[in-house]
């Protein structure tokens, strides 16, 4: 077996299957094959020094048998050959993931436990009538929002976030999120003021974020919210999941007021890291 960068002329042929997200939310995609056969990939995301794991697979006929760990070595190497100061890897620990996590662990990746959250979910078709067909002004989609109206939004986010010494909740590249189920709230000068952020994972949603420039404003948050779920009318089943990290009590009272009172927990937050 061997391992190697995937070159953007054979990207495709090797990320067929994946969520969208990740195929076009990733800069660096590592691949293990035995002679011509694809064996493993991982995904991964700059974000300045640090590397996101985005996504890893290894065919479950190779597995135990030292794919994944040629695979996670080869990424080391490289990833310390392009100056990254660490690697990480977020995602829900439950049952489904409880192998990645002892994986990860052997790979010497070592839990940041104080960075923890519980993650809950409940049903779009679970969602109050209350919060439909409510109309917020000034919205519009991901879509329609441009790189440099997008730039100036997150750099003004982190810069206010850093003087005010508040917590900062990584954004990321556009392309990680759905254009059309992501929000974007604006003012009369079309200057953005607030964002919605939504994955997909197959035919269920990921709320990936949720902030504005009104701190403390709850009634911005929930303009966003309705926003999100009009949008969605249609193009979500109503048995679909709409996850989310419980990121603070605010966020926890309006999603079980959207539901219901219908969340369930589904796992805990996870960041696991490999320092270089």
């Amino acid at each position: 077996m061997k391992a190697f960068v995937v070159g953007e002329d054979r990207r495709a042929d090797y990320t067929e299957g994946l969520p969208e997200q990740v195929v076009k939310g990733s800069d660096l995609f590592i691949a293990v094959q035995e002679d011509d056969d694809p064996v493993g990939l991982a995904a991964f995301r700059a974000e300045g020094d640090v590397f996101l794991l985005m996504w890893i697979c290894v065919r479950e006929e190779y597995r135990q048998r030292g794919a994944g760990t040629l695979l996670m070595g080869a990424a080391k190497d490289i990833l310390r050959d392009a100056g990254a100061d660490s690697m990480q890897a977020i995602y829900t620990l439950n049952d489904d993931t409880a192998v990645l996590h002892d994986f990860l662990e052997e790979q010497q990746m070592r839990e940041l436990t104080e960075e923890s959250r519980p993650v809950f979910s409940f049903c779009y078709g679970d969602i109050d009538d209350r919060y439909r067909g409510k109309k917020a002004v000034r919205t519009e989609k991901l879509s329609e929002v441009n790189e440099g109206r997008w730039t100036y939004y997150v750099s003004e986010y982190y810069k206010t976030a850093e003087q005010e010494g508040s917590e900062v909740l990584p954004i990321g590249d556009k392309a990680m999120y759905d254009p059309e189920l992501s929000i974007v709230q604006a003012d009369e000068k079309k200057n953005i003021t607030g964002l919605i952020l939504i994955s997909r994972s197959g035919d269920d949603l990921v709320l990936e974020h949720l902030s504005t420039k009104e701190k403390g404003d709850v009634s911005k948050l929930l303009e966003l919210l309705q926003a999100a779920i009009d949008g969605a009318e249609g193009k979500v089943k109503p048995e679909a999941k709409l996850s989310f990290c419980a990121v603070n009590d605010k966020i926890n009272k309006l999603a079980e007021s959207i539901s219901g009172n219908k969340l369930v927990q589904t796992g805990i937050s996870v960041i696991q890291v490999y320092e270089f």
